[in-house]
């Protein structure tokens, strides 16, 4: 069992932060707590007296991490790592690699959790599901509570999508769609004026280090942005992005920061804080741009003073994990290399002369694709003005015109994909990172393989034959399909799939597939952009986003986990965040 702080933490620890910390913790904020009603302490301990502090790093990849620390990019994690206090050791993300699926299975040991990636298709309903809406994620949520098992009950969430049953969570996103859930302060603790005095004390430096921040780094930030659109020749997202960047860069990650050490003062035995500025640079930057690794930079910083908390809190017997949820692979997206997206490609594309091998690549007609590209241009023009349902009608005219485009610049319509779907309505298509589900038909369960290539041939022979789309899977029976560069694989077959290599070997990427193709909610088709064979791109991304999740490459699901030396258990073992889930709750009696 590993010590609550670990002999050697203080090496690591910068001395004028050790200091710093010691007097903020020993002399601003635990006299104001011990002053505290011992109504609002912090309830009894597990037989062991430990808490733990899980730090969430969103987005990063063993890769980027081991990178940005050879780099000096992560001073306090080198000098961590080199005391030999703490450990680090390989994981992995599970399927899909997404946020909500990881916290799913973290923070209520899900294992089966119907979520496909961050946004998907609800047959029921007919309507999209987002984890960034927040009335979705608190109908899931709510549904994730229902088996019991939350991690942080009597604990602390920050900027988490899920709270994990933490009575304080602040900013999680399924929170603000549930009326009465959201709260910054533990409601006991909001008439005591010593616990309000010393969250005024804690997040006194929150507001200080956010004011001079956002004077210091706004203008660069605008300035990058504008460089930037003109480098790609296009602002959609831009402006989105700068917000979230600021917002995420400096006040999500200042207020973890300080909310995190304020809770450790209290003595909260279950913490979760979560750093996703990283995440939000890779999307719209690539996950190895300088400005992603200057995030890096600020996430170290953030827990260098957490990690100064803890060890000037020894009476609290703290453990202190980072780890990550999934990482990045460099992506080009897919409209960049087509000229449209999934939808229109599927609308437009025309079977080409035979190769020599019997496949004939698809080729748009040029001047199709230029008037869908400016209608495209208008539509996303109109988007923030127009509602939802005006966007969706706008989005399905868009595409008859295109089907009407290719009907027109066709000779005999051989392959037109879109004819065989009845109707527009009757195809949905989610583009959620370097993965796409393709939901056929309405009815309310998943097509099988079999049926699929009986109803929608020219379109499964479509998406296999496209160079900037790799593994395209479907169920069938209880078990899957996939197809990759041209060939067929028999998902129920462990040995036919040892060909199936992304990086990681065959038999980790047919667990993948299987796991997706198990959820309800994923598509009939789940194309993945990963394995793609369009020269250098190796990662095509469905979404606009030049750094990419969800899928199966091996830079998306390769984690780690930095841990005090003293744990144990095989980290790597694990291959879904619910085994994780199990580790907590068996180590801290939760």
């Amino acid at each position: 069992m590993p010590r609550a702080i670990p002999k050697g933490l203080k090496a690591a620890i910068g001395p004028w932060v050790s200091q710093s910390m010691r007097l903020l913790v020993r002399r601003g904020l635990l006299p104001l707590l011990a002053r505290a009603s011992a109504a609002t302490a912090s309830p009894a301990l597990s037989a062991s007296g430990r808490r733990f502090c899980i730090l969430h790093l969103d987005g990063v990849s063993r890769q980027s991490l081991v990178r940005a620390i050879d780099e000096g990019q992560m001073p306090f994690l080198a000098r961590l790592l080199s005391t030999k206090a703490y450990r680090l050791s390989n994981a992995w993300s599970g399927a899909p690699a997404s946020t909500p699926a990881f916290q799913a299975g973290l923070l209520y040991g899900a294992q089966a959790a119907d979520i496909p990636s961050f946004v998907w298709f609800d047959r029921g309903s007919r309507r999209e599901v987002r984890m960034d809406r927040a009335t979705d994620a608190a109908r899931v949520e709510s549904q994730l509570r229902e088996n019991g098992g939350a991690l942080l009950e009597h604990g602390s969430a920050a900027f988490s999508i899920f709270p994990g049953g933490a009575r304080r969570n602040a900013m999680t996103r399924s929170s603000w769609g549930m009326p009465g859930e959201l709260s910054f302060v533990d409601p006991a603790l909001r008439h005591d004026h010593w616990q309000l005095g010393a969250a005024t004390t804690a997040h006194a430096l929150t507001a200080a280090r956010i004011v001079r921040r956002l004077f210091s780094e706004t203008l660069p930030a605008v300035g990058e942005v504008v460089s930037w659109s003109r480098k790609i020749g296009r602002v959609q997202h831009e402006p989105t992005f700068l917000m979230n960047k600021m917002a995420l860069c400096v006040g999500a990650r200042e207020a973890a920061t300080w909310g995190t050490v304020l809770d450790m003062a209290r003595g909260v035995p279950a913490l979760y804080s979560c750093f996703s500025d990283y995440d939000e640079i890779a999307h719209r930057r690539q996950p190895d741009a300088g400005s992603a690794f200057e995030a890096l930079r600020g996430i170290d910083w953030s827990l260098e003073h957490i990690f100064a908390a803890a060890d000037a809190l020894p009476e609290r017997r703290y453990d202190l994990y980072v780890l990550s949820d999934h990482g990045q692979v460099i992506t080009e997206p897919f409209e960049a290399i087509t000229g449209v997206g999934l939808l229109d490609y599927i609308a437009l594309a025309e079977p080409g002369p035979d190769d020599g091998s019997g496949a004939r690549v698809p080729f748009l007609d040029g001047s199709a694709v230029r008037q869908v590209q400016r209608l495209r241009a208008i539509e996303r023009a109109a988007s923030n003005v127009l509602p939802e349902s005006t966007r969706q009608q706008v989005h399905r005219g868009v595409l008859a015109i295109a089907r009407a485009l290719r009907s027109s610049t066709s000779g005999d319509g051989r392959g037109e994909a879109l004819e065989e779907i009845e109707k527009l309505e009757d195809i949905e298509c989610i583009e959620a990172g370097d993965l796409a589900h393709l939901y056929l038909g309405k009815g309310s369960t998943p097509l099988a393989c079999g049926e699929i290539e009986r109803r929608y041939p020219n379109l499964l022979r479509l998406l296999v034959q496209t160079p900037a789309i790799g593994v395209v899977a479907a169920r069938e029976g209880t078990s899957g399909v996939a197809f990759w560069q041209r060939r067929r694989f028999d998902l129920s077959d462990a040995a036919d799939c040892q060909a199936l290599d992304l990086g990681y070997g065959g038999a980790m990427t047919r667990e993948f597939l299987l796991k997706m193709l198990s959820l309800p909610s994923a598509g009939d088709l789940v194309v993945y952009g990963n394995g793609a064979n369009c020269g250098l791109h190796r990662h095509v991304a469905f979404s606009w986003e030049f750094g990419s999740h969800a899928g199966i490459g091996q830079e998306e699901v390769e984690t780690f986990v930095i841990h005090p030396s003293g744990v144990t258990f095989d980290f790597g073992r694990a291959h879904h965040s619910a085994e994780l889930h199990r580790f907590f709750c068996e180590t801290y009696e939760r």
